[in-house]
């Protein structure tokens, strides 16, 4: 009695990870996330940089426990169809958008050096400016 309840846990364990991997294997969709932080130019006037973004947004925690543990970080930001950035650089503002890694597309902006194309990307969908500078918080 007790090897058959070993075997079948052993069973329903084994069943239970084939099924991870295989829900992990496939394409997953992306969520849009917000991230706000401080926009700046990079090596060129076309590549533009979010520093310093916290995750999540102030205001839109995905639980309390996120807010509180939320680490600035860096992001790349690919701007979309109709997104014109230019005009808020130098201030506090907040994207939504695609985050991906650096291996990952899209594309980074022509221009961007090395160290810019390592960063996580966002690939802009919305932005809305927080402050009129980056000291404000």
């Amino acid at each position: 009695m007790t090897r058959r309840l070993i075997t079948t846990a052993v069973l329903a364990a084994a069943s239970a990870a084939a099924l991870a991997a295989s829900a992990g294997s496939g394409m997953q969709e992306r969520q849009p996330v917000s991230r706000t932080g401080c926009l700046r130019t990079g090596s060129t006037s076309t590549v533009y940089l979010l520093r310093g973004a916290t995750s999540p947004a102030p205001g839109q925690a995905e639980s309390p426990a996120d807010a509180a543990t939320a680490i600035p970080e860096d992001f790349l930001l690919v701007p979309g169809a109709g997104i014109d950035l230019a005009p808020m650089v130098n201030h506090r503002i907040t994207v939504t958008g695609d985050v991906s890694e650096a291996k990952d597309p899209p594309p980074p902006p022509s221009g961007a050096n090395t160290a810019e194309k390592a960063l996580k990307r966002i690939s802009v969908q919305n932005v809305k400016e927080v402050a009129s500078n980056c000291a404000s918080q």
